[in-house]
C-alpha cells in the first residue's frame, strides 16, 4: 500500500488570507440608484444627487453602501440629437463622481469605502429595451445570450466583500454568448 501525502488546502473561508477578516454585508444598509421606484433625480446634477441622497439617509437612518447606477442607453449617434448626445455624455460621465462624492459626504468617518466600476453587458430590463419584450428576452437568457440583473448583482457582491486592503477597481460583466 501506498503512503498518501496530505497537502493543505486553503479553506473556502480563508481564500485571501486568513489573517484578513472579509466585510460583512448583512446588517448594512444599502442605497442603490438607477431602479424604477422612488425618487426621480438627474444624478448628473450635483444638487439633485445631494436631494437623492439626504432623501435616502432619512429613510434608513445611516448609509453604509451606495451603488450609483446612473448610465443611460445611447442611440446610434447618426440617430441622436447633438442636444440628446450632450446629455448622454454628462450623465454617463458625471454621475458616477457626483453621486459616489454625495454618498461619501454622507457616510460615517472611518466607514469601510471602496469605489468599483461595473459594467453591465447586454441584462434584461423592463424599462430599456423596447424591441425586446418580456418573453424575448427570457428566450435570450435561456440561451445565454442576456444577462440577468442577478447576474450584476452577483458581481456587486464580489466587489463589495473582498478583504479590506483590497479593491475591485473595474469589473466587466458579460454575456457568454454573443448577443444579438
Amino acid at each position: 500500500m501506498k503512503e498518501r501525502r496530505v497537502s493543505s488546502v486553503a479553506r473556502p473561508n480563508n481564500l485571501a488570507d486568513a489573517h484578513t477578516g472579509q466585510p460583512r454585508l448583512f446588517g448594512r444598509r444599502a442605497v442603490i440608484t438607477g431602479g424604477t421606484i422612488g425618487i426621480t433625480v438627474d444624478l448628473s446634477r450635483r444638487e439633485e444627487a445631494d436631494r437623492f441622497f439626504d432623501a435616502a439617509g432619512a429613510c434608513l437612518g445611516r448609509l453604509d453602501i451606495a451603488a450609483i447606477n446612473a448610465a443611460i442607453p445611447a442611440e446610434a449617434l447618426p440617430d441622436t440629437s447633438g442636444a440628446d448626445t450632450d446629455y448622454q455624455i454628462a450623465v454617463g460621465f458625471t454621475s458616477c463622481p457626483t453621486g459616489t462624492q454625495a454618498a461619501v459626504n454622507r457616510m460615517k468617518e472611518g466607514s469601510d469605502i471602496k469605489i468599483g466600476l461595473i459594467e453591465p453587458g447586454f441584462t434584461g430590463a423592463d424599462f430599456r429595451y423596447p424591441d425586446y419584450p418580456p418573453e424575448k428576452q427570457r428566450a435570450l437568457i435561456a440561451r445565454d445570450q442576456m444577462l440577468r440583473a442577478e447576474d450584476i448583482a452577483v458581481a456587486a457582491h464580489f466587489m463589495l466583500t473582498q478583504p479590506r486592503r483590497a479593491a475591485v477597481s473595474f469589473m466587466r460583466v458579460e454575456t457568454r454568448r454573443k448577443c444579438p
